[in-house]
């Protein structure tokens, strides 16, 4: 909460499998934007699980 005792919404985060299909959703019916993308992210999350050759894709929208 503020100083006004009002709370706001950050952000969220889902795991999915099919990033695009989703993006297509949120896009169309709820109206984000996307703002940012990283695609294949493979290096990094394989390093951070431990599992060789596990990857992911990454997208940040933004709220209408």
């Amino acid at each position: 909460m503020n100083q006004t005792g009002a709370w706001a919404w950050h952000h969220t985060g889902i795991a999915v499998a099919d990033v695009d299909e989703v993006l297509e959703f949120y896009s169309t019916t709820l109206g984000f934007g996307p703002v940012f993308e990283a695609r294949g992210m493979t290096d990094l999350i394989s390093q951070m699980t431990g599992v060789v050759g596990l990857t992911a894709d990454l997208v940040q929208c933004q709220s209408p």
